[in-house]
Parts: structure tokens; sequence; C-alpha cells
């Protein structure tokens, strides 16, 4: 069959290298720019006027920008359009690079700056269609190539919503339940006419699987049942928002193993909440293309290189890199690796100076003495002046008169001496037994005493502590030392331990590394529909490799009919299987025990150097505060035995 456009130019149409509902897609032999798009079924007057339309209204941006309709193409039996001539943009399809696993199959040295790239020109891609009068409205992850600088280029653009030249729309009749905003959910989008607010929704979700690793925005957990029964258009028809600050109070929960909302700033947090909102939603107020472009360069601005890995970007507002905490708390690999080809740099180059050094540290042998062992001279206490003893003197004899004058007047009958002997015994008995200057003296005395033992106490219980801690702290730290020295100086033999390990498990590694390869996205699966295989990447389920019983039965909306139809699916992707045993360990192996293996050497020779700074410190400060208390002892224990003498001479 012979084809040509509506100018006489005849087209040569060469291989097949797509097929979707509506059509064919075509390579064109003499203009290796374009494809055609030959359509399956005669064209309606309605369709083939939108492509006229769409034609006229044609500039070098969509051009530029979108696979947009360049002319009509006729066959020589034909005066109805059959299909049409569109720019041919080679790249990726959106999902296979936020997902994970395809985006390192297709895209290996591709970092997360790179994926800012890619949601910034989304964002442009956008702004081009919206200036121009254009809405999208089928917003989702097949209708966009990514090409290998990070440009985005629109694909399938007849489906779009088209102004006419009448002041009417061609409508777009299709959406993707996953980009469709929360207040068209549900309805019927054959006759609705739609808004720039509606695509900026379906923006938002695609900006936010770039940044966050393939993760849908409304893809959450609860232990709430009416939550966990919700598809995804439900959530979204819901507002569960599942990395919203307010999502704990909404009952709902971001996936295990998710990034945080914490990995962007709070600015830009900002724009999901806003777009995510109802508010938004009922106001038309959904973050325009001008505040995404804004944020997203700021964020550009912000970005920092892995100290470990130079694959691993971040934005400098974390104190870690997330790609390596993600690593070492999970063991999932974002990125392909690009500072780690082979095992390297596994010396033990300062296994020397450390032996040196810590042959050198000495545990202090601090002595607690007792306080006889300082050999302090008893000092005679002071004496008590005589006129402080009288009053006690006076009030035994005041006792004595009072007896006495009574024992006389008993005898002699003479109440006279009764009198006498009590007036004066009186007299001295109240003075020996209230005079101040013997009790002050003898309270000052006691009060001396008691406070120089409570601090001799206090002072030997300090001495004790210290000794006590510095002894205990030493010998952990001297075992984890050399627990760490060891380890280090047998690090290679505890890498060709684990090489081993891996050796072993060589038939599980290469079934794993198969059935990665086995994309959902590109499989026919029965009753897994093309929404379906979304909300499962929105899980984090993307190859066979994902499916297991326990994940896809917490998916909402898959039960466990639909589980049984994945794994028997990935069985028979086993069933594909060859196992090959001289075939080596795959790279993404080795280089995850590489790096494991080098930064557990890194680790070691920091904590090894710690270890000997803080026994050097520990024996240095230690040694200064003993002395420092010790010094003093013999003094606080001449002021107590002093005290004790000064005090027995009340006794």
């Amino acid at each position: 069959m012979n084809f040509h456009l509506n100018d006489g130019r005849n087209l040569i149409l060469g291989k097949q290298i797509g097929r979707g509902g509506e059509g064919n897609i075509l390579t064109v032999c003499n203009m290796p720019n374009y494809v055609a798009k030959i359509y399956h079924n005669k064209l309606s007057i309605e369709h083939e006027q939108k492509l006229r339309s769409m034609i006229s209204i044609k500039t070098i941006q969509l051009s530029n920008t979108a696979s947009w309709p360049e002319a009509l193409i006729y066959t020589n039996n034909s005066l109805t359009p059959q299909g049409i001539l569109i720019p041919y943009f080679k790249g990726y399809e959106l999902h296979e690079v936020y997902g994970p696993k395809s985006r390192k199959q297709l895209l290996p040295h591709a970092t997360w700056e790179f994926l800012i790239y890619v949601a910034r020109n989304l964002v442009y891609a956008f702004y081009t269609l919206h200036s121009h009068g254009i809405v999208l409205g089928d917003v989702n992850e097949k209708n966009f190539i990514v090409c290998d600088d990070a440009r985005v280029k629109l694909i399938d653009c007849d489906s779009y919503q088209i102004p006419s030249t009448d002041n009417k729309y061609f409508i777009c009749k299709v959406g993707v339940v996953h980009y469709t905003p929360p207040e068209l959910q549900g309805k019927n989008l054959t006759s609705l006419i739609r808004n720039t607010n509606h695509d900026l929704f379906g923006l938002a979700v695609l900006i936010f699987q770039l940044l966050f690793m393939g993760r849908h925005p409304f893809a959450g957990f609860s232990s709430n049942n009416t939550i966990n029964s919700l598809d995804n258009g439900e959530l979204i028809r819901h507002y569960l928002y599942a990395f919203s600050r307010n999502a704990p109070s909404l009952g709902i929960q971001p996936p295990p193993c998710s990034i945080p909302i914490s990995l962007i700033p709070k600015t830009l947090a900002e724009l999901f909440e806003i777009a995510f909102s109802k508010s938004s939603s009922e106001n038309k107020s959904r973050p325009t293309e001008q505040y995404w472009i804004s944020e997203l360069n700021k964020l550009l601005n912000t970005i920092v290189t892995c100290r470990n890995e130079k694959n691993h970007k971040y934005p400098n507002h974390l104190s870690a890199c997330p790609w390596c905490t993600f690593i070492n708390k999970f063991g999932v690999f974002f990125f392909v690796y690009k500072t780690i080809n082979q095992f390297i740099d596994l010396s033990i180059e300062d296994a020397a100076a450390y032996k040196n050094a810590i042959d050198q540290l000495k545990q202090v042998p601090f002595i607690i003495k007792e306080d006889e062992s300082y050999g302090i001279v008893i000092e005679i206490g002071k004496s008590i002046p005589p006129m402080m003893k009288f009053p006690r003197l006076s009030f035994l004899f005041g006792i004595v008169t009072i007896i006495f004058s009574l024992i006389i007047a008993f005898i002699s009958q003479n109440f006279l001496f009764i009198f006498g002997g009590f007036i004066v015994g009186l007299k001295l008995f109240s003075r020996g037994k209230y005079r101040d200057e013997y009790i002050n003296e003898r309270d000052k005395r006691e009060s001396r005493y008691n406070e120089s033992k409570k601090k001799n106490k206090a002072i030997y219980s300090t001495l004790v502590e210290l000794v006590n801690s510095y002894n205990k702290t030493y010998t952990t730290t001297k075992k984890e030392l050399l627990y760490n020295y060891n380890r280090f100086i047998n690090i290679e033999s505890e890498y060709k331990k684990e090489l081993q390990i891996l050796e072993n498990k060589r038939y599980d590694i290469q079934m794993v590394s198969f059935l990665e390869t086995k994309m959902l996205s590109n499989a026919f699966i029965y009753n897994i529909s093309r929404n379906r295989k979304a909300t499962l990447l929105s899980y984090g389920i993307e190859t066979a490799a994902d499916v297991n019983q326990l994940d896809i039965l917490q998916i909402p909306g898959f039960g466990i009919n639909l589980c049984n139809i994945l794994l028997i699916w990935k069985e028979t992707c086993k069933e594909e299987f060859v196992y090959d045993p001289k075939k080596p360990i795959p790279k993404q192996y080795i280089d995850s025990l590489n790096k494991k293996m080098i930064d557990l050497k890194i680790k070691l020779k920091e904590d090894i150097r710690k270890d000997i700074t803080l026994l050097n410190n520990l024996n240095s400060q230690a040694s200064i505060k003993y002395k420092e208390i010790d010094i003093k002892r013999p003094f606080l224990i001449k002021e107590l035995k002093q005290a004790e003498a000064d005090f027995s001479m009340f006794k």
C-alpha cells in the first residue's frame, strides 16, 4: 500500500516500532526524524477535524516538545486520512526512568540530580502545552519520553483537549485513575471540559514519583481496614496523601521502605501539600508551573555528592547521604554504583602504626589509699580555758553545796543552814549549767569535727568513683579497640568469607537477577491491567523478583485472586530461567559487597583512631583528676584528726 502526505509527498514506511489501542507506529524510511501513526479503523469526522485543528495550531515550540501532528497521511485509494506524520523522539517512557530497577538497566549512570532535571523539564513540557491553550487531560506515565540528556518529550498527543476554531474544544475523553484529580474521580470524562488545574494534579504526582523512586503519593498503608480496602482512585478522592504532615491524623502512612518526605526541602514539600489538598481542588489553586520550576531550580543548587559514592547526589540540608542510609538499613540500591568497579584498597598499611599505638597504651594503676597510709601525725587537742571549764565545776559544786547544806541542817536541826545552802548552791548550779561560752565552744568543735568527717568521706567517695569509672571505661574501650583492630587486620579474610557466601548462593542470585529483567509494565498478565500495574509500581512491585504474597496482599485492591495470578506469572517466568554455573556473580552483588567492605574498613580505621585517642585522653584526664584529689587528701585528713582531737577535750 502506498502512503503520501496531503501535499503529495510519498512516504516509504518501514518497520513497526509501536502498537497502541488506536494504531501502529512505523518508521518513515525517507524521513528518519519522523514516524507515522497509522490508525486501525477509519477516522470519525470529529477525530479528523481534531487532527486538522492540531496541525493548524502547530508551532516550533510544540514540535520541539511533543510528537505533534505535522501532516495527515493518505493512501492512493482513500480521501480520508489513514494516519498522521509526527516527530520521532528516541528515549524511555517516564515510568522506566522513575522505576529504580528499570532505570538501573536503561540509564545506569542516572543520578537523583538527573531525576530532578527530568522533573523540571517535565514541568516545562506542561507549560508549553498550557501556554498554547492545550490541556493534556490524559496525564499518565506512558505519554512522556525521557531522552538521555533529561529532556522530556510528549507523545500520543491526539488524545489531548484541543481548542477548536469556533471557541469550543475537542475533548479528551480518557484518563488514568492514578493521575486524575480528586474532583474528577469516578466522573464520566467523555463530555467533560477540563482545565489546567486538573493537569497540575497529575503533574504533581509525576514530579513526586520522579523524586521518590516511583512511589505514588497516595499509595499508603493503614491500620484502618476501611482505608486499606480503598483502591488508588478512592484514596485520591478522599485526599489521603500518605506523605502529608497530617497523615497520622488521617490514619494513613507511607509503605515500608519509603523515602521520607524530609528528603526534599520544606518549601518544596509544601507544594505537594498544597497540590494534594482539598482546598486547592475546590479553589482551583494548585501550584502552577512557575512555582515548581522555581523550587526545583533551588533544589538543584543545593545538590552535593556523597563522599563514598559519586552516583549518590542529595540536597545539602541533609546531614548524611540518604542513599547510603537505605543501603545500610534496608539493603536497597536505588542507583548503580559508579565509584566501585572492583574490590579495592583492602591493604592494611596502617596496621603497624595502630599496633604500635595500642602497645604503648597502659592502664594507669591507680591506688585508693587509706587515711593511715598518709602518715599524718595526730596533734594534741586544743585545751579548754580554765574559766570556760569553771562553770562546769560550779555546776557540780552547786549540787554538792545543796546536798551538804541539807545534811548539816538535818543533823543540827538548824534550818538556817538549809536556806543559806540552797541560796549558794542554786547560784552555783545555775551558773555552771547555763554558761554560754562553754556550750558554744563545745558545739563549734563538734560541728567542725562532723564537717571535716563529711568532707573526707566525700573526697574518698569521689576518688573511688573516679578510679572505678576509669577502670570500667578503660577495660570496655580497650576490648572494643582490640576487637576492631583484629577485625581490621583480618578484613581480607572476612571479604573472602563474604564472597564465598555469594558463591554458595550463585543459583539464587542468578534467579533473582533474571527475574529482575521481567518488568511488569512489559508483561501481558491476565486481569492485571495497566492501572493495576501502575498501582503495583507505586508500592515498589516493579519486576517478577518483587512479587511475593505478603507484600501484594497489603496493597489496596489486591486480594488473594490477583495475588495468585501474579504468583503464577512469576512461576512462569522462573520456568524460562536457565542456570549457568560458569556465569560470574552479577556486578551489582560484587559492587554491594565491595562497598560494604570498603565502608567497613573506613569505619574500623575511624573507630581504631577514635578509641586510641579516647584511651590516651582517658589516661591523661584521669591522672590529672586523681592528682587533684590526692593532693587535697592529706590536708583534709590532718584537718579531721585535729578536729577530732579538739572535740575529744570535751568528752
